[in-house]
């Protein structure tokens, strides 16, 4: 069974992919730590692709999981929204089909993506979120937009490679926890 049509749980599962995923030949992978991402992108490939992922630990850390989706007819449907195989780093882009999605749409990736790749502050009201792709940046802020949600972007370098860092600060912070949220509890 593969989806006809782009729905929120589809773009939910989208942005675990754009956050902790990698497209490879005859399979998809998402490789995370966290239980509560493991479990909904189990949930979400029965549901959307009647596929049960295989998850195993990956040796190079303690608590991270590969969760992998064996299937070409996938990685197939996923080029539609310019997903391919390879690295994808400073290239990296949201599908168009989600930029131009309704809120419940693209509120559903935006935070599956966060859930992946931001590191909120509570105690100071402050959410980063770091990608080595200038154009995911500019383009969260402008989805974030649409949600009231005002943020900066900044680039630094580590490691002489370039990566650029969207904040959102304060009310601003609150206005992201109240209007899309987080899955994983910690944060």
């Amino acid at each position: 069974r593969q989806p006809l049509f782009l729905t929120k749980e589809f773009a939910e599962f989208i942005g675990y992919v754009v956050g902790d995923g990698h497209i490879e030949k005859n399979y998809i992978e998402i490789v995370n730590e966290d239980q509560e991402i493991i479990k909904r992108v189990a949930e979400l490939s029965k549901s959307i692709f009647n596929l049960s992922p295989i998850i195993k630990k990956d040796k190079r850390t303690k608590n991270m999981f590969k969760i992998q989706l064996c299937s070409s007819t996938l990685v197939e449907i996923f080029k539609i929204f310019g997903l391919t195989s390879g690295k994808r780093g400073k290239k990296l882009k949201i599908p168009e089909q989600i930029m131009v999605s309704d809120y419940e749409t693209v509120r559903a990736f935006i935070k599956a993506y966060f859930d992946c790749d931001s590191h909120p502050d509570k105690n100071k009201r402050f959410i980063e979120l770091t990608s080595e792709s200038k154009i995911i940046i500019q383009q969260i802020d402008l989805l974030l937009r649409r949600f009231g949600i005002i943020s900066a972007i900044s680039k630094k370098i580590v490691n002489k490679t370039p990566y650029w860092g969207l904040y959102i600060k304060a009310r601003y912070a609150e206005n992201y926890a109240k209007k899309i949220g987080f899955l994983v509890k910690r944060k």
